[in-house]
């Protein structure tokens, strides 16, 4: 889950860095530093590879954020949420407003 939560984080926050967003050894979440060893980032870097492969699936990800991070933000700052866990929303339900989930 954390290698699927480091992935969103690095192609979200690379809007402009388009194509190929390069995964860091070091990053911050949620307050949180964290270290990824050379293994682990090589994994990463080949999902970070493989979503943003695809431009225009990528953009679509990327304007559904733009739509959807400006509300979940708010919600997050009204209930002192980090800020970070909206990458989680993205993993969850691939920002589809009425996902379910298979345990419905």
């Amino acid at each position: 889950m954390l290698k699927r939560i480091v992935l969103l984080i690095v192609c979200f926050r690379a809007f402009d860095a388009f194509p190929g967003p390069t995964v860091p050894s070091t990053m911050e979440f949620a307050g949180i530093s964290l270290v990824i060893n050379e293994s682990a980032r090589r994994l990463i870097q080949e999902d970070v590879d493989a979503l943003t492969r695809s431009q225009t699936y990528f953009l679509k990800k990327v304007e559904k954020a733009a739509i959807y991070f400006p509300i979940i933000e708010r919600a997050f700052a009204e209930e002192n949420t980090p800020e970070d866990f909206k990458y989680l929303i993205i993993q969850e339900s691939a920002m589809i407003a009425d996902a379910v989930s298979v345990s419905n």
